[in-house]
């Protein structure tokens, strides 16, 4: 009877070993309700009514296959709803009734329905009033059918196999199995829509459209009359500027509007907030621009400029990864009205904004109080990104550091579903299995869904 509980655990273990299993799955949260029926030979105590249990859910997906995970408890036997069933109302009995269970789903929305399902009642007298049916039971079933998935909401019909274990009920019902129609109903809200759909693809994959690793033909350049040095210094683009509130850039024609773009930065200037550099996008003209701007000690903003009145739509925010006077790998993704910016594998802004939709893309350096900055631009690429495309964007560095710590969240907390049900505390295996299951299915919030 446990090592059905041990077997689910040891596989959520198993699995986090597998790393093709964390492509691609859909992570959901819900409830569920299930009706049992009611049991034959009422004479013992809290058989003779429905059992009806509801509770907590998990649910992953992968195309037209779905799998649920769920424990939940029955407040009717329990007396929490309706009336009481005898010998309940008088409280000679302190009835637990719960439920452990999995089921498979294929297809949608009419889905084919095939699961297990564990029934476990306790029945214990209060301590001044000992009655003969206590007892501790089990209900074992085997179902198959057909269900509706609308959306979050589904139900379904089966029909299975019951079989009993009576473990200490005195005189026990003369019953071992049965075959009977169950039915239940739940809601289930995804916690990664993007994660289910289809071609899912590293941003590797995706051609290049614009790669300079430099030279380019460019010299001197003058921005709103502030002048700097433009140079190419052993392959690198060297932007130079000697005086205060001055800001300098270099430009790259490409009119793009869904696009992912690679730098690497190095500022050759100390560790303080009067430097900075970045790159701007969807150029219009001086006065109508976005910029990513990243300061010498570490520190991001993202601005929009219109009709050249600056707005700055996310504030300076310390970004994760940053190396001080160091190279630095800046990956910027724009599909459409987003943008997410990536510092050396590290997610460290995200923002949404709609003012331009096509715009050349610069890369600039500027001042602030602060004299004598100098930043280098290397390896720059420039990827167009196809409508449709399911994006993970983060380096394959970034992907595979994930996937270690998602493997030992998965064994850690593996391990504590094992312990759960091997101390008979259901609850807190269920818990511990529901948390694996988002560490291993859950973390969707780097994939991006270009429209």
């Amino acid at each position: 009877m446990r090592n059905r509980l041990l077997i689910l655990a040891v596989a959520l273990t198993v699995s986090a070993a597998m790393p093709w299993v964390v492509a691609g799955a859909q992570f959901g949260l819900g409830g569920f309700g299930h009706v049992w029926g009611q049991y034959e030979n009422g004479p013992y105590g809290l058989l003779d009514e429905f059992s009806v249990t509801m509770g907590p859910l998990v649910s992953f997906t992968d195309g037209a296959v779905r799998w649920d995970l769920w424990y939940g408890f029955d407040p009717v036997q329990a007396g929490w709803i309706a009336d009481a069933p005898t010998p309940l109302a008088d409280r000679s009995l302190n009835v637990w009734l719960d439920e452990l269970g999995w089921r498979l789903w294929y297809g949608e929305p009419l889905s084919v329905t095939a699961g297990y399902s564990r029934l476990h009642c306790e029945a214990l007298p209060v301590p001044t009033e000992p009655y003969y049916a206590a007892g501790e039971w089990f209900a074992h079933h085997l179902t198959a059918g057909l269900g509706v998935r609308v959306g979050g909401f589904w139900v379904l019909a089966e029909v299975g196999l019951r079989w009993w274990n009576w473990l200490d009920v005195p005189a026990a019902p003369d019953l071992a199995s049965e075959f009977g129609v169950y039915y239940a109903s739940g809601l289930t809200v995804p916690l990664n829509a993007a994660g289910a759909l289809p071609g899912r693809e590293p941003l590797e994959a995706l051609p290049v459209t614009i790669e300079e690793s430099f030279p380019v033909d460019c010299g001197d350049w003058s921005w709103h009359g502030q002048v700097g040095r433009i140079e190419n210094l052993d392959g690198e683009l060297h932007l130079f500027i000697e005086d205060e509130e001055q800001r300098l850039m270099q430009q790259f024609a490409c009119g793009l509007g869904r696009f992912a773009l690679d730098v690497e930065i190095t500022p050759h200037v100390s560790y303080t907030d009067q430097y900075y550099q970045g790159v701007i996008l969807r150029y219009q003209d001086d006065d109508n621009f976005f910029a990513v701007d990243l300061r010498a000690d570490g520190y991001v903003r993202f601005v929009k400029v219109v009709e050249g009145v600056w707005e700055t739509v996310r504030g300076w925010r310390r970004a994760i990864g940053y190396r001080t006077g160091a190279r630095n790998r800046l990956r910027i993704i724009a599909p459409g009205n987003r943008f997410v910016v990536y510092l050396n594998g590290h997610r460290i802004l995200t923002a949404r904004e709609v003012s331009f939709r096509k715009g050349d893309v610069a890369l600039f350096a500027g001042t602030q109080d602060g004299r004598g900055h100098s930043v280098s631009f290397d390896n720059l690429s420039i990827r167009e990104i196809p409508p449709g495309t399911v994006l993970d964007p983060r380096t394959v560095a970034a992907q595979e550091v994930e996937l270690a710590i998602r493997t030992a969240s998965v064994l850690a907390l593996g391990a504590g579903s094992v312990i759960g049900f091997m101390e008979e505390r259901e609850p807190i295996g269920f818990a511990f299995a529901a948390a694996a299951l988002y560490a291993l299915f859950g973390d969707s919030t780097h994939i991006l869904h270009v429209e």
